[in-house]
């Protein structure tokens, strides 16, 4: 669980895409994970410190995905394995609601709620629409304005007055 929580906060992938990320996605050397997105294009990204570290627990030579890898090693509540339990994304987005309500998180939360925080997040840090346009592997820049509309802050006048001046003394040298 913990490692789908890092691929879709930390890293920004969907939550079904996740389930499939398989050593075959990881490049140990690079520290990047490459798989195609929901439009079947290729996006690598960096892997965090916190998911490369539970990755090289992994079998790196099967072609299991790593989320799968991980809950066979997990041990259930009854002490077996969970080698039974089926990882798919609505069994996994079942365990996520009890994991939240069972920490006291009352308000509905989705993996897909923190795929768009990380890109907030980004955005704050970079100020570049394009580059969180490349972290969510969008197409259309109108997809990845969506993720962050709901966060766009009001912009003041002295912000404006300031971004005017190129302008205003270009006109000068002109007239």
């Amino acid at each position: 669980m913990r490692l789908w929580i890092l691929l879709c906060s930390d890293m920004g992938i969907r939550s079904a895409t996740a389930l499939g990320i398989n050593p075959g996605n990881y490049n140990r050397n690079d520290g990047t994970l490459s798989f195609k997105t929901k439009k079947e294009a290729i996006l690598t990204l960096p892997v965090t410190e916190a998911v490369a570290d539970m990755l090289e627990t992994c079998d790196l030579t099967s072609q299991t995905p790593f989320v799968t890898q991980l809950r066979t090693k997990t041990v259930g509540n009854m002490g077996r394995p969970r080698k039974n339990d089926k990882v798919n994304s609505h069994n996994m987005r079942q365990e996520f609601a009890q994991l939240r309500r069972g920490v006291g998180i009352t308000k509905r939360i989705t993996l897909h709620d923190l795929r768009r925080t990380t890109a907030v997040a980004i955005y704050k840090h970079t100020r570049d629409l394009r580059t969180v346009q490349a972290f969510l592997g969008h197409r259309n820049l109108q997809a990845t304005i969506w993720y962050l509309d709901h966060d766009m802050e009001q912009i003041d006048r002295a912000t404006l007055e300031e971004a005017k001046k190129p302008f205003l003394a270009w006109r000068k040298e002109v007239a």
